[in-house]
């Protein structure tokens, strides 16, 4: 497994911060899982 720098963790952290939220509005947080979410960052 690689290590990841820093910056390179914070970018996916933001990312995945990033889908979540758009996946929470269009479908509302207790109609998303984390497998939605994975899929649309996919």
């Amino acid at each position: 497994m690689v290590r990841r720098t820093k910056e390179e963790a914070q970018g996916t952290r933001n990312r995945v911060l990033a889908t979540a939220e758009l996946v929470f509005y269009e479908k509302g947080v207790s109609h998303t899982t984390l497998r939605t979410s994975r899929r649309r960052r996919a």
